[in-house]
């Protein structure tokens, strides 16, 4: 019994725990915050699979780096061999070169990543965030990612001289990551005859690299108003599709501005004080309505994405309510041209 509980535990000693997972990261480029967002993204998906990254900056990253095979003692019996192996060539200009490897280097996975006019922006940090992570989860699950480093190493040595740059090895990448975005959020609107509207508001936004585009729905809280002889209670909806920019200023912070249009439909309920007028039977107005906006975005991993907005709303033809007649009396109300507004949300990756 004893010399089973004893081999037991030497097995539980000697299997890594996620904790012990390890990265090797070397990036060749000369830009200093290039390598600070370079790590970051590959930070962020090595957090995912609980490892760390050991990063380094070297000068230089060939394909033979990634072919060279680990010497036997390169690493020491104490340390356990790292989950996987990374290299990032970025002195290009116009692509990034990633060549992954497994801890014991037996296979090569290559993907290059082009930059839209030579500039690491947010598309290309968050498409090496999803390599990376998927070929550690892969890794991490025992499945075989790339190509076997032998078969590689052939097909490079029969390349005729010259020889032109390295083909990657045809395998199935992984899909791009999604760039669409489904939310909800909260829209606090100055809009007279009331002084405040608060509107939930359901959104869907499609990014590309520099544009964004997308529609919501919304719904305001009941209004009223108070008035003498004459209020009304107020239900609005409406439709707003908007188009516009997006700039990368940090890490996963960007500044958005954009411009929209939409329609709004009002159910007005009309309510009366006195004997001498007559409440105006409820109905529905309906109108047009311009935007313009701007404001910033957080990412929040790899999924979720939090922001704020603040513009302004223009209704060409301002609705105008009459609530309440009389023999030679007419009361009406007639919401406000122009509407500032201010907003949150938080949505996720569909």
């Amino acid at each position: 019994m004893a010399t089973i509980l004893l081999a037991c535990l030497v097995a539980v000693a000697g299997t890594p725990t996620a904790t012990d997972r390890q990265v090797v990261l070397a990036v060749a480029t000369e830009d200093a915050e290039q390598l600070r967002q370079l790590e970051a993204a590959v930070n962020e998906a090595a957090a995912a699979a609980r490892a760390q990254v050991v990063a380094t900056r070297v000068a230089k990253i060939t394909i033979a780096d990634a072919l060279a095979a680990a010497p036997p003692d390169s690493q020491p019996p104490e340390q356990t061999t790292p989950l996987a192996r990374l290299w990032i060539d970025a002195t290009s200009g116009s692509l990034i070169t990633l060549y992954l490897t497994d801890g014991a280097r037996q296979r090569l996975y290559v993907r290059q990543i082009p930059l839209e006019d030579g500039t690491l922006d947010r598309v290309a940090l968050e498409s090496i965030t999803f390599i990376v992570g998927s070929s550690l989860d892969a890794l991490i699950a025992g499945r075989e990612i790339g190509v076997s480093r032998d078969a590689f190493a052939q097909d490079v040595a029969a390349a005729p001289p010259p020889s032109p740059p390295v083909a990657i090895p045809a395998a199935p990448p992984p899909p791009e990551p999604r760039r669409a975005i489904l939310s909800i959020g909260y829209e606090l609107v100055r809009a007279a005859p009331v002084p405040l509207q608060h509107r939930v508001v359901i959104a869907y936004q499609w990014y590309g690299r520099r544009v964004r585009a997308g529609g919501a729905a919304f719904v305001a809280a009941p209004q009223t108003i108070a008035g003498d002889p004459a209020g009304a209670q107020l239900l609005t909806g409406g439709l707003i599709v908007s188009a516009g920019a997006h700039w990368l200023v940090a890490r996963a912070l960007h500044l958005t501005a954009g411009a929209g249009a939409g329609i709004e439909a009002v159910r007005v309920e009309p309510t009366v004080r006195s004997s001498s007028l007559r409440a105006t039977p409820p109905f529905w107005s309906g109108g047009l309505s311009l935007r313009g906006f701007a404001g910033a975005e957080r990412a929040f991993g790899r999924r979720w994405l939090a922001g704020l907005t603040i513009g302004v709303e223009a209704h060409p033809s301002p609705e105008r309510y009459v609530i309440g007649s009389g023999q030679e009396t007419e009361v009406a109300v007639e919401a406000s041209r122009w509407r500032p507004f201010a907003g949150m949300f938080v949505g996720g990756r569909i």
